[in-house]
C-alpha cells in the first residue's frame, strides 16, 4: 500500500510529472520508471473518464471487456489487463 499512497499523493500534486519526477517517484516506490509512467497515464485517463461521466458526456455505455487482475510483486499494485 505504501507505493500506491506515494503514487496517489504525487498525482494530487502533479498529474503529469516530467521525466525527472517520474525517476524520483520510481526510486521511492521501487517500481520502474516505465511502470510509474503508465500508472500516471492510466490515472489521467481514469480521471478524464470520471469527469466526462459527471458532466454527462460519456460515449458508449455497455462496452465492457473482460479484465484480468495481476499483482505486481514489487509493490503489490493490482495491474488490470484486458483479455481478448
Amino acid at each position: 500500500m505504501f507505493c500506491l499512497q506515494v503514487l496517489q499523493a504525487n498525482f494530487q500534486l502533479d498529474s503529469n510529472p516530467d521525466g525527472q519526477d517520474l525517476e524520483r517517484i520510481a526510486q521511492i516506490t521501487g517500481l520502474s520508471k516505465r511502470v510509474t509512467q503508465v500508472w500516471f497515464q492510466n490515472s489521467r485517463a481514469r480521471q478524464k473518464k470520471q469527469q466526462q461521466q459527471h458532466t454527462g458526456n460519456h460515449s458508449s455505455p455497455g462496452s465492457l471487456t473482460s479484465q484480468k487482475m495481476e499483482m505486481d510483486g514489487k509493490c503489490g499494485l493490482a495491474l488490470i489487463r484486458k483479455m481478448e
